[in-house]
């Protein structure tokens, strides 16, 4: 589980240290279910969390590392 705080900082309650979001991301490629909380309130941050890792992993990427428009227009279709 990770804890979310009030500055966007990202607690990881397995490995007892604040992480990232690229941490997250290759926690996620490796297979690991992710659970994002807010430290303050308990709400649900998960889905939150990972839109923030693929957004910013795409300001970084090469065209050809970036999920494709079928992908992104199904997830955004998705309910």
């Amino acid at each position: 589980m990770r804890k979310r705080y009030a500055n966007r900082k990202l607690y990881d309650t397995v490995q007892r240290r604040f992480t990232s979001l690229a941490r997250i991301r290759t926690l996620v490629r490796e297979g690991a279910d992710i659970l994002v909380l807010d430290h303050g309130t308990g709400a649900h941050r998960t889905a939150e969390t990972l839109i923030q890792a693929l957004s910013r992993r795409r300001r970084h990427a090469e065209p050809d590392e970036l999920p494709g428009v079928g992908l992104l227009s199904e997830l955004i279709r998705a309910r």
